[in-house]
């Protein structure tokens, strides 16, 4: 979890959070799917987003609380629990992402 696309001060806010905590608003940067374009599409950051979602989700047995994405960014701000941010950090889609709070 601690790789180069986690922002040093969402992981320390990770590391400090008890499992029971609540949760946790992150922004995330999802990886563009050709090199020469600087993010998804409109429709696949959406579908990509959800597909995220659902995937985590079904793993481990906790849902997101909420959702905001920025379509035509290619990137997300989502409110879920430790366990799920940490799984999310750790998907392949995800260039980067940092914590909403600061």
């Amino acid at each position: 979890m601690a790789g180069p696309k986690v922002d040093p001060a969402l992981a320390a806010e990770l590391e400090k959070m008890s499992a029971g905590e609540e949760t946790l608003d992150v922004v995330v940067q999802l990886l563009p799917e050709e090199l020469d374009s600087p993010a998804l599409s409109p429709e696949r950051t959406e579908e990509v987003t959800r597909q995220l979602l659902t995937r985590i989700a079904g793993k481990i047995g906790v849902s997101a609380t909420d959702v905001n994405v920025f379509k035509h960014l290619g990137s997300f701000v989502v409110s879920a629990p430790k366990a799920f941010i940490r799984e999310l950090v750790d998907q392949p889609e995800i260039a980067a992402a940092v914590s909403n709070r600061r």
